[in-house]
């Protein structure tokens, strides 16, 4: 009699203690109905429906069958179809089976990206795609199945340096969401007297050793510069080049300057105009160039113009009064 009452004391206990630990999960073995046919490789995925946590994938036991054991014993379940809910309502998962036969999604392009579920991994979110930009969040943004993991280029020198004398990019690497530092760029430094153009300002060796063209060769332009100081942010620099200056017109000598960094301003530019005493040419003279001179100066006063007409009359008459003296005789 004692043995029968502790044998049934002992089933008691087990239902009621031991019976809910050592209950089975629910089972689930169902079928996936989407419009358009089901395809193999559909996710389907169980979830809280308190939380919508994430419990468990579905595996694929055949063309669109699938089975899943959940522990969730006392809760509602409901499912994903490729990142979608379900349309329909959870599940209330007792100890043991329950059976689910249709999860039927009503859409092929539930996110209206322009690709539908089969190659969608995430047919819940319109920016996620094959095809789009990967992007460092923490996603697999473009469905490739890696999730960041991608490397781009960075630089963090100032603006318009990129690619100018010896500035160059780096490159830098996102791994879950997260940019590592920038590595392997060149920035501007101090200009030395090297051949280079180390200040990124498109001079070579300017102001240091009598340099200041641009790409690498000297100028023999006139250049000026403003002065940096301080350590805010670099603004523009004007870089005025100057023409030579003209030949002296009128007392007034000019040139034209242009600023090559086109700032807008003229703080510093260059006088373009001076004063300046023209050379006094001297003319070479021949002498028979001085005598005709000095004859039209006379003859340009009426007295010296007359005594000269005066004068080749005379010689004129002097010739005649031989010529004919001779053939008298």
């Amino acid at each position: 009699m004692k043995t029968k009452n502790l044998t049934l004391t002992f089933l008691v206990f087990f239902i009621l203690v031991l019976g809910p630990v050592l209950a089975l999960p629910c089972a689930f073995l169902g079928t996936v109905s989407i419009v358009g046919e089901p395809v193999n490789g559909t996710l389907v995925t169980a979830h809280r429906n308190s939380t919508g946590e994430y419990i468990k994938t579905a595996k694929e036991a055949g063309f669109g069958n699938y089975t899943i054991a959940v522990d969730a014993a006392g809760e509602y379940v409901k499912f994903k179809i490729n990142g979608v809910w379900a349309d329909q309502p959870e599940q209330y998962c007792e100890s043991g089976n329950f059976t689910y036969l249709d999860l039927t999604l009503n859409c092929t392009d539930c996110d209206n990206d322009g690709y539908n579920y089969t190659v969608d991994c995430n047919d819940g979110d319109s920016e996620i795609h094959p095809g789009v930009s990967e992007k460092c969040n923490g996603k697999d943004d473009n469905c490739d199945g890696v999730i960041d993991n991608f490397t781009a280029s960075c630089y963090t020198g100032p603006p318009g340096t990129l690619n100018v004398g010896i500035c160059k990019a780096g490159s830098q690497t996102c791994t879950n969401g997260t940019w590592s530092s920038c590595t392997g760029e060149v920035l501007p430094r101090s200009e030395t007297c090297n051949g280079l153009d180390d200040d990124c300002d498109r001079y070579v060796d300017d102001g240091v050793c009598g340099g200041g063209g641009e790409g690498g060769g000297g100028s023999t332009e006139e250049t000026t510069q403003t002065n940096q100081t301080g350590t805010q942010q670099q603004q523009c620099q004007e870089r005025w080049i100057c023409s030579e200056w003209s030949e002296c017109i009128n007392g007034v000598q000019t040139r034209t300057c242009r600023d090559e960094n086109n700032c807008g301003t003229n703080s510093n530019k260059p006088f373009t105009s001076q004063p300046c005493s023209p050379e006094e040419r001297k003319e070479e003279k021949t002498s028979e160039g001085v005598r005709i001179t000095g004859l039209f100066a006379l003859l340009s006063n009426p007295v010296y113009a007359l005594t000269f007409i005066l004068g080749i009359i005379a010689v004129i008459a002097i010739v005649l009064s031989i010529i004919f003296s001779r053939r008298k005789k």
